[in-house]
């Protein structure tokens, strides 16, 4: 081998050399950006199943609170029906009882 080759194989080498580290170095960086990538996903990936939690969580509140309010408005129609029914019939007790009236006073 020539000197000329073995300056140029060293210098070959060296690069290579050099290549490997700057690769090295490129690898490991994109390694942990990687990793804090995903670590930030993983954490907004939580955020977002703890917000979707706490969604689910109002809507079942608010179901209980529809389904109590739909018993009140029941009781409610049950009791406005039998309080017109006594209205009816008291209604119908005063008109009676102004007959029996009408009926004595008027000749």
């Amino acid at each position: 081998m020539t000197e000329f080759e073995i300056k140029r194989l060293t210098k070959r080498v060296a690069d290579l050399e050099k290549g490997y580290k700057d690769l090295s170095t490129v690898y490991g960086q994109q390694k942990l950006i990687s990793f804090e990538t995903v670590s930030r996903s993983i954490g907004a990936f939580e955020h977002a199943k703890s917000g979707m939690q706490a969604l689910y969580e109002s809507i079942e509140n608010i179901e209980g609170i529809m389904r109590q309010t739909a018993k009140a408005i029941d009781s409610l129609a049950k009791g406005q029906a039998h309080l017109s029914g006594m209205v009816i019939k008291c209604v119908e007790r005063i008109d009676e009882l102004e007959q029996k009236n009408t009926g004595k006073d008027h000749p």
